[in-house]
């Protein structure tokens, strides 16, 4: 990982050590092993651009030539190929090629059927692997994935996704992959690309747009690219004391020493708090902190952190509780009828009668925020 030392110090305050040490056989160094292409056929990947003609048009020949050669190769490997996943990078170009394969793509397969005199006998039905489904039906898709294989007519010939399919999805019968556009990020495109392919041959077919210069660069040097594509993953950043991390997750760790260290663990016990029980020790254990990893962030971190225990200490009357009680049968969204709580979720759409909850994530592997630019003439 580039930037290892740093991240770690960052994130732990901690020293880095690699165990055990490179060794001296470049074919097997603990880390990774040499093997075979007959025990481990691997990945072939082919690169296409349009040239000539519009992402569309060669999105309806990409996606209409693989499933009709499909239907032609032989029957004991046709459940390995049987599936098309088509990867996209944002929901609008998935939502876009939906709507070609209800229409342009069977047109498009008819012309192969007179060409070649073949008959295509397959259906052309799809499921959707993204945030547009329901959390309940991900799993189910993802069953009926593994499970249903040809010539099951439960068998899904066309799977669309976005980002969603590049963490988590260990399927071995998946081994034919079309991506539409190059992906933000080389991580990305590592990620996804390795979740077909794993027990049988994969095909990834890179499907880059002439228009858009850093696809065109891609396919320019797509076999340089691909012979050493770990070479170009971006080291990710780690801002533990930045303002939008702080603005995110400062108040929840004032929470999260007074529920764990400091006795006030249950969820009516953030009405007793008051500014008293912040002990100075932990206060300059954490500006010690900030002042050793990022000492630029130490003033303004100092402000919040008092700003934060002043709010807290404000609200510290009547009925105050951390959180409201959980209800699983509240639907997603709503509002709980407790509002005089310290704390909601992020993700949580509707705003409080006080507005004054802190909102809490679940996770702090990101905390960047999408900004909009404009141009002022």
């Amino acid at each position: 990982i580039k930037r290892a030392d740093e991240q770690i110090r960052l994130l732990f305050d901690r020293e880095t050590l690699s165990f055990p040490p490179s060794g001296y056989d470049v074919s097997n160094n603990y880390f990774s092993e040499e093997i075979s292409k007959e025990k481990t056929p691997g990945r072939l990947y082919v690169g296409l651009m349009s040239v000539g003609i519009t992402q569309t048009s060669a999105q309806v020949k990409a996606l209409s030539n693989l499933l009709f050669y499909n239907v032609q190769v032989d029957e004991t490997i046709k459940d390995s190929y049987y599936s098309l996943v088509c990867y996209f990078n944002t929901i609008k170009d998935l939502g876009h090629t939906a709507s070609l394969i209800d229409a342009d793509i069977h047109e498009k397969i008819r012309t192969l059927q007179a060409r070649h005199r073949v008959i295509f006998n397959r259906p052309l039905w799809r499921k959707e692997l993204t945030s547009r489904e329901e959390t309940t039906e991900l799993p189910k898709i993802l069953k009926q994935l593994a499970t249903a294989a040809y010539p099951s007519p439960n068998a899904i010939p066309i799977l669309l996704s976005t980002n969603m399919f590049s963490v988590g999805v260990d399927i071995s019968r998946l081994n034919l992959l079309l991506m539409v556009g190059q992906p933000k990020s080389t991580s990305e495109y590592i990620q996804s690309t390795s979740r077909v392919g794993r027990s049988d041959p994969g095909l990834i077919v890179a499907l880059l747009d002439g228009f858009r210069v850093r696809d065109r660069s891609h396919y320019e040097n797509f076999r340089a690219f691909h012979q050493s594509f770990y070479r170009f993953v971006e080291p990710s950043g780690v801002t533990p004391f930045s303002e939008p991390a702080r603005r995110r997750a400062l108040h929840t760790l004032l929470i999260i020493v007074m529920r764990q260290l400091l006795g006030l663990p249950l969820n009516s016990d953030a009405v007793r708090f008051n500014r008293n029980l912040v002990g100075p020790e932990i206060t300059c254990f954490l500006l010690n902190r900030i002042k050793k990893l990022d000492p630029s962030e130490l003033e303004d971190a100092r402000l919040e952190w008092e700003k934060i225990i002043s709010t807290w200490d404000q609200r510290a009357s009547g009925d105050l509780v951390y959180a409201a009680t959980y209800n699983p049968f509240r639907r997603r969204n709503e509002t709980p009828a407790s509002t005089n709580r310290l704390m909601k979720s992020f993700e949580e759409k509707r705003s409080d009668d006080n507005n004054e909850c802190w909102p809490v994530l679940n996770s702090l592997r990101s905390v960047d925020v999408p900004c909009a630019c404009y141009l002022e003439d």
